[in-house]
């Protein structure tokens, strides 16, 4: 009944004042809220003919290009939110913007163009403006994660889980499971079992591992 409300008052607005860019722009964010991402960037983009400089308006319309899966129109979008940028609080909407979250989007829409040097680099970027920000961490280190460099993503993901994020400990379980130390030895008294070694002729199991395999068990102490 409220966003009922609100939408009919701004379309009130708007047709009594249709050459004010805010009345727009407080539609498009109504919209984005249901969500209705097609009719929310139609507001947006109306707001933008009248005044090209709202770098908010821009970073909106990114969102909502990028939820449409519209990304290469998503990064000019967030692009252009670059400019003329100052940190912005409209209580109204309760609505924030600070320059790492320009970063962080436009890394999600770098992501899902497969660019994926430009996405690391912003959401470094990001985390340079704000190191307690916990997205890019976890954009970057799933991008690091598609490169298979494991060790860099596994740091970026528990770095987040640190800064609190629920969202990078799901992340951190589902691709980086941790196998606790009673697990090998319980697997290592398996395998050295009589019933083990008499079902291999009198070998352990693991006599038959590759060269690698074995300098691997060894280096870890797993192979005594």
């Amino acid at each position: 009944q409220n966003f009922n409300e609100a939408v009919t008052e701004i379309c009130i607005a708007i047709k009594a004042y249709p050459n004010n860019p805010d009345f727009y722009y407080y539609k498009g964010f109504f919209l984005e809220d249901v969500p209705d991402y097609t009719n929310a960037v139609s507001a947006y983009t109306k707001s933008l003919e009248i005044d090209s400089s709202q770098f908010w308006v821009h970073f909106r319309l990114g969102v909502c290009l990028q939820c449409l899966k519209r990304f290469n129109e998503a990064l000019v979008s967030f692009t252009k939110s670059f400019e003329g940028f100052l940190e912005i609080s409209d209580p109204l909407v309760n609505y924030d913007l600070k320059k790492e979250q320009i970063y962080n989007n436009r890394a999600v829409t770098y992501a899902n163009l497969n660019k994926s040097q430009e996405c690391i680099t912003d959401c470094s970027e990001s985390i340079r403006i704000n190191p307690k920000y916990s997205n890019p961490y976890i954009i970057r280190g799933m991008e690091f994660y598609k490169l298979n460099k494991m060790s860099e993503a596994k740091s970026d993901i528990k770095t987040a889980v640190g800064l609190g994020s629920e969202k990078a400990k799901s992340i951190l379980e589902k691709y980086f499971p941790s196998i606790e130390v009673d697990i090998y030895d319980k697997i290592k008294a398996y395998a050295d079992s009589e019933k083990t070694v008499s079902q291999n002729n009198g070998h352990k199991p693991r006599d038959f591992y590759r060269n690698d395999i074995i300098a691997y068990l060894q280096n870890n102490r797993l192979n005594q």
